[in-house]
Parts: C-alpha cells; sequence; structure tokens
C-alpha cells in the first residue's frame, strides 16, 4: 500500500464528455499497479460517475452526490450515508419558488437513482436546458407535481440551475442553515454563465468522504495512508485541505490554488497525468 489518490471527476479528469482520455486511463491503471487506492468524489449521482468510471477494472471507492455516499467498487457496497430529511427539502424548495427557480431532488442509488423535478416551475428557456441535460445522463428522470409527495423519507442531494447572480440569494440563505452543506460551483459542462448550487445533508462534502474513505483504507492494510487529492471547483475545498497533497489546475478558482501545492495544466491538456506523476514522487 503506497498511497491513497482521490479524485473529482467533471474538470479534473474529464473535460466536457463522458469518456475519460485513454492516457489518463493508463497513467491510473499505472499508478494502482504501484500500489495507489483510487477514491473518486463527485457532486454527480451514482449512474452518471459509474458510465464514466467503468473503463477501470481496478477496484476503487466512490463518493456520490458532494460525498453523501460513499461506496466501494465494483461490487457497489454501500459504506456510509447521510441524507436530507423531507422537511429541509420541501423547505429548500419554497425557497426556489421564492425565486422563480426550481431545484432537482436527487433519490439515490438504492431507491433507483431517480433524478425527480417539477418541469412546470421552470421557466421555457430552462426547460429546454433540462432536456439537453436528460440527453446527456443515464438517470431515470421522474416528473413530478411536488417533492413532498415522493414515497421517500430522505434524499441524497437537491441541485439547483441558474446564473450565479439567480442562486446567491438562495445560497446566501442556504448558507444560515445549520442542518444543510451547500457549495456553489460552475456548471461541468461549461454553459456559458450558468451554475450549480449543491445541497446535501450538513455531515455530506467530499471533506467528510474523503475522512471516511481514508478510514477504511486503512482499516482494510492495517497502516496510515498518505492522500494525494486532486479538484478544479469551490465542493472540492474541503477535499484538498483534507489531504496531505493537494493539487488544482490553472482554471481552478483561488481559493484552491491558495491551498494547492501544486497547480496543474488544465484538464484539456490532460494535466492530472504530469500532475500524479509529480505527487507521488514524494512518497518515492
Amino acid at each position: 500500500m503506497k498511497g491513497m489518490i482521490a479524485l473529482d471527476i467533471d474538470g479534473t479528469i474529464t473535460v466536457h464528455t463522458c469518456k475519460i482520455d485513454p492516457e489518463v486511463v493508463s497513467c491510473f491503471d499505472d499508478l494502482h499497479s504501484q500500489g495507489f487506492t483510487f477514491v473518486f468524489l463527485t457532486g454527480r449521482n451514482f449512474a452518471y460517475a459509474q458510465s464514466i468510471l467503468k473503463t477501470f477494472t481496478f477496484p476503487y471507492l466512490l463518493a456520490t452526490e458532494n460525498g453523501a455516499a460513499l461506496f466501494s467498487m465494483p461490487e457497489k457496497k454501500l459504506l456510509e450515508t447521510h441524507e436530507m430529511p423531507k422537511k429541509d427539502v420541501v423547505e429548500v424548495a419554497m425557497l426556489f419558488e421564492k425565486q422563480h427557480l426550481d431545484p432537482l431532488l436527487y433519490s439515490g442509488e438504492k431507491r433507483g437513482d431517480f433524478c425527480y423535478f417539477r418541469p412546470q416551475q421552470f421557466p421555457p428557456q430552462e426547460r429546454e436546458y433540462l432536456k439537453r441535460l436528460q440527453k446527456l445522463t443515464p438517470s431515470p428522470w421522474v416528473e413530478v407535481q411536488s417533492f413532498s409527495q415522493i414515497d421517500q423519507d430522505t434524499f441524497p442531494l437537491m441541485k439547483g440551475i441558474g446564473t450565479k447572480e439567480q442562486l446567491a440569494p438562495i445560497f446566501q440563505t442556504l448558507q444560515s442553515m445549520p442542518s444543510l452543506h451547500v457549495k456553489l460551483i460552475e456548471n461541468p459542462f461549461r454553459r456559458e454563465t450558468m451554475c450549480y448550487l449543491l445541497i446535501t445533508h450538513a455531515m455530506a462534502n467530499k471533506g467528510s468522504a474523503l475522512n471516511i474513505a481514508k478510514v477504511h483504507v486503512e482499516k482494510m492494510h492495517d497502516t496510515s495512508v498518505f492522500c494525494i487529492a486532486a479538484g478544479d471547483d469551490f465542493n472540492d475545498l474541503e477535499m484538498l485541505k483534507n489531504a496531505q497533497f493537494a493539487i488544482t489546475f490553472e482554471n481552478a478558482p483561488q481559493e484552491l490554488k491558495n491551498i494547492a501545492h501544486l497547480i496543474a495544466k488544465p484538464a484539456s491538456e490532460n494535466g492530472i497525468i504530469e500532475a500524479l506523476q509529480q505527487a507521488s514522487l514524494t512518497l518515492a
């Protein structure tokens, strides 16, 4: 056991697509053969992450919905989960309605990996965007009239879509709710001016998920683990802080660059390859 490598997906190991460059795959295969354990952490749901990571043949850990659930792969064993109660979901939905917006609501992998949405709450322009988004994601989308009617008591993730200006007042209000964790990030598909607001249980974030993954790996190998982490947006901040070696990218927010040990070339240039090769030398 040489160490642990924790990686965001969108904008870190992929660019605009649902595929990983073969050179990146080869690099990861080589690092795994050297004794590194991989942990992938994403704001997306299980179905989306699995559709991308199916390229890898080695075992790994996977944190989905911004850290709300942690799985051991490929057996899909759920190791840990933190979900929001329905009362919080309903309260958050009301905040969106006041701004003439609406969030997407995710069921979690163990309940079908559905994405619930209320199309009547979205303005026409955003409905067209949702149609395009549905084509890019493998998860089943389910139309509902009300989130309260869903036969489910807890949920891993709510996701708001809009401009930074539209989402800012909701973001500000949600930050004062101690039961929730919220992050405002760029849309990984890089649609101009669009952002995502990721809303989870207070204990669900990539930093907490990384800590849980690290404990799991240390118990499995009966040794302490040195962790290298890489990410490119605000929801990766806690993860980078909790790693012993933090990597971010030239196009990342300044807040991430301020704590990074290494600033890599962007994912469009496969910057993660050289960055991980350099970081792994610290363990040589």
